[in-house]
């Protein structure tokens, strides 16, 4: 596992989009193709769905609020009504990015600015698909 850490690629790599592109590619060559299985042609969408989410901007600004220090207190957005913005559980993380999503996107605006959340709904829909809501 040590090895595959030295190997890990910062999404902010310029080749990143390149490879999305070209798993895209490949998704397409795959859906045309009717040598290949229903599950095949999901599990190739996935991987790309999973390279476009982590080297978006919108996963970035995830990044930037979860590395903030000290921790951000978010009591002044009420649209969250309580809700523990730092915890992991899917559950929370479902409802984050369904049920208070335009919450999540002000949440979001705020910290990293409007032009870093261009892709935001379909970000969000490509998430809540990956944590399987």
């Amino acid at each position: 596992m040590d090895e595959l850490k030295e190997n890990d690629v910062p999404m902010n790599d310029t080749r990143v989009p390149k490879v999305v592109k070209l798993c895209r590619e490949t998704e397409k060559c795959i859906n045309e193709n009717c040598q290949f299985t229903e599950t095949q042609r999901k599990d190739i969408k996935g991987a790309c769905d999973v390279l476009d989410l982590a080297s978006s901007s919108f996963s970035a600004c995830l990044q930037k609020i979860e590395k903030t220090k000290p921790k951000p207190d978010f009591k002044k957005y009420t649209c969250l009504k309580g809700m523990n913005y730092h915890s992991e559980e899917k559950d929370t993380l479902c409802e984050k990015f369904q049920g208070k999503a335009d919450c999540m996107k002000t949440i979001m605006t705020d910290f990293c600015g409007k032009e870093q959340l261009n892709d935001y709904e379909k970000m969000t829909e490509l998430l809540v698909k990956q944590l399987k809501c």
